[in-house]
């Protein structure tokens, strides 16, 4: 989305953007994907009904329709929902700068702990990553790239489909990283996804459009590490979220299970595992608050009482524990 270009959504637009962003970044089932437009568009038909729209809402708008949730005697658990999607939506909204306040800002959360975030094993990544290295063709170079890129900084997928060329730092030691809110930060790059970036560059220009009567330009897409024939002239969120699914088909894995976030919630929790400290965690992932990435102690936690349920001695006596 481009922040200078604004211009007036629908809320049935807006509802499909967010849907987008949910299937693509997240790899929500199908049932999740219907609970959160279900939701949307109830308060949206509550919205116009006040001659307003999800565009325009502000805070008191949300309030009352809260409250009437409350006046027809929804549960309590269905409207923490109802809140969670509701703030999520215009975080969202807000993050691609379709709107320039989120109204759901001082709701109070929904109360219980949050979803401990998927992941995937340290193997499970690195035979995402040894069978995508097997494709040198032009497109299993690019991702290639996205993948080595995607698991050693950890930012998001919207993030790195629309890196420019000028976010490389020298000898592409490290990358600068616009993140939400316009806040940049200085992401390092280890010496395996260098590598691959060198590998792709070598080939970016044949991503390039050469003709003019296409758009975007030739111009916009030189802007871009990624170029494409999209609108935007990068590749997009959509086609990298199928060449992945179609990588992890490939290699026997779930694709229900893989996503570029997955991925991002693996370099967090593989990082954790290793011993870095929540505070490195929190400036790689770019979140302004370090109580986001707090939850992936909760992935480690049920990681290590796994390995103690595995390996601990009194787990294997136990089995013969009543035996005389």
């Amino acid at each position: 989305m481009n922040p200078n270009k604004k211009r007036k959504f629908s809320d049935l637009e807006l509802e499909e953007i967010f849907i987008d962003m949910l299937t693509v970044e997240r790899g929500l089932s199908l049932n999740t994907r219907l609970a959160y437009r279900n939701d949307l568009k109830e308060i949206s038909l509550f919205l116009k009904s006040h001659a307003n729209s999800l565009l325009t809402a502000e805070e008191r708008d949300i309030r009352d329709f809260i409250s009437q949730l409350h006046s027809k005697g929804v549960s309590a658990k269905t409207i923490a929902r109802k809140i969670s999607s509701i703030k999520q939506f215009f975080r969202f909204l807000v993050s691609e700068n379709i709107k320039s306040k989120n109204p759901s800002l001082n709701l109070d959360r929904p109360k219980g702990e949050s979803k401990i975030p998927q992941v995937l094993s340290e193997s499970e990544v690195s035979l995402l990553l040894e069978k995508s290295m097997e494709n040198s063709s032009p497109g299993g170079k690019r991702l290639y790239c996205l993948l080595e890129i995607l698991y050693a900084t950890g930012m998001r997928v919207s993030e790195l489909v629309g890196l420019p060329l000028s976010s490389l730092g020298k000898n592409f030691s490290h990358i600068i990283v616009s993140g939400k809110g316009d806040r940049e930060r200085f992401v390092p790059l280890n010496d395996t996804a260098k590598k691959a970036l060198e590998d792709y560059l070598a080939v970016r220009e044949q991503f390039l459009i050469k003709s003019k009567k296409k758009i975007p330009s030739a111009n916009v897409q030189l802007k871009w590490l990624f170029p494409s024939s999209s609108k935007n002239g990068y590749v997009t969120r959509v086609r990298f979220f199928q060449e992945l699914k179609h990588l992890a088909i490939e290699c026997n894995l779930d694709p229900k299970k893989i996503s570029p976030h997955v991925l991002r919630h693996s370099f967090a929790t593989h990082l954790l595992e290793r011993g870095a400290d929540l505070k490195t965690i929190q400036q790689l992932l770019g979140h302004a608050d370090i109580s986001t990435v707090q939850i992936y102690t909760r992935v480690q936690n049920k990681h290590l009482k796994r390995m103690v349920d595995k390996k601990h001695p009194l787990s294997v006596i136990k089995v013969g524990v009543g035996k005389n």
